[in-house]
């Protein structure tokens, strides 16, 4: 019997650990992403309510990955900006179709590839997608990183025109994202972290 509680204290000890990693690691960015979320969802209502035409709601929007700020290219790979912008875009896929925005993923092949591996639809070979997605609207966003975090700003374009429907800013704490990295490019320059946690 006291091996059993004993064990059962174990368990609830990992568990209690495991949660706060999850927590500290993960929550920061859904939360980040459902305040972009929310300022978008407030610009496109804000467009909505003031025209005459059809809701806007209705209008399919698709989302882009993010690039970084001063290059508009995409975050070289292992750099920690590229984890975080693909964890921001995905998570609002979540958070805007929670918000009741028609979204659609152009990503979406039009048929399930089934392999010994697995079943999927998802796709970037542009050889599987269609070539003229039915999108209205686009979410895109850029990464600019800072000394301390990375500034993060998002807007919906017209896909026609290229107006800026709604936009949206946030600023994510390295400690969210920087996992036992020790050196970074910030500001054309290399910034190193020390193991207790100060930058120099």
């Amino acid at each position: 019997m006291r091996r059993f509680i004993l064990s059962m204290l174990f368990l609830l000890t990992q568990l209690i650990v495991t949660s706060n990693v999850w927590a500290a690691h993960v929550e920061p960015l859904q939360m980040a992403a459902e305040r972009l979320a929310a300022q978008l969802q407030s610009g496109l209502t804000t467009i909505t309510s003031s025209s005459d035409e059809a809701s806007t709601d209705s209008q399919l929007t698709g989302i882009a990955s993010f690039v970084m700020a001063d290059s508009l290219q995409l975050p070289h790979q292992g750099d920690a900006t590229a984890s975080l912008g693909q964890q921001l875009s995905e998570a609002l896929y979540t958070e805007l179709n929670q918000r009741h925005v028609a979204l659609v993923d152009f990503r979406a092949r039009d048929f399930i590839a089934v392999s010994a591996h697995g079943e999927t639809v998802l796709s970037r070979d542009i050889e599987q997608l269609p070539q003229y997605p039915q999108v209205d609207r686009v979410v895109v966003g850029t990464l600019a990183p800072r000394e301390h975090g990375v500034l993060v700003q998002v807007r919906v374009l017209d896909r026609r025109t290229q107006q800026v429907l709604a936009s949206a800013s946030d600023f994510i704490s390295k400690r969210f994202y920087w996992h036992q990295r020790q050196v970074e490019v910030v500001n054309g320059r290399l910034q190193r972290e020390s193991s207790e946690g100060t930058s120099r």
